[in-house]
């Protein structure tokens, strides 16, 4: 994983800061569940995502290793499906989090 200067010395703030940016945890969630989509598949998906944006997730994540690419395909590397189940929890929680009966508490 590439090291964040902002967190050099903590890793699970150097973690965070790279998968928890700006459309990186989708990313990883689509090619998860598709198991290989391109740029245009992605930005598709994406509604209402900038091209630029996507890049840039694709960017951090191919550089840590998360997903790989061959013939403008991304896919999920080994590391990238290792933190899957994770990913799922969170989402998990996120969902029980903000439930409408949350709401009313």
């Amino acid at each position: 994983m590439v090291t964040d200067p902002l967190f050099p010395d903590c890793p699970v703030r150097n973690v965070l800061a790279r998968l928890c940016g700006p459309n990186t945890l989708w990313v990883i969630h689509l090619l998860n569940e598709r198991q290989a989509m391109t740029q245009d598949e992605l930005e598709q998906e994406m509604k209402g995502t900038k091209r630029s944006e996507v890049s840039a997730a694709i960017t951090v994540l191919k550089a840590d290793n998360i997903i790989v690419s061959c013939r403008n395909t991304y896919r999920l590397s080994a590391l990238g499906a290792s933190i899957v189940p994770y990913i799922k929890g969170l989402v998990r929680w996120c969902e029980q989090q903000v439930s409408p009966d949350s709401f009313q508490k």
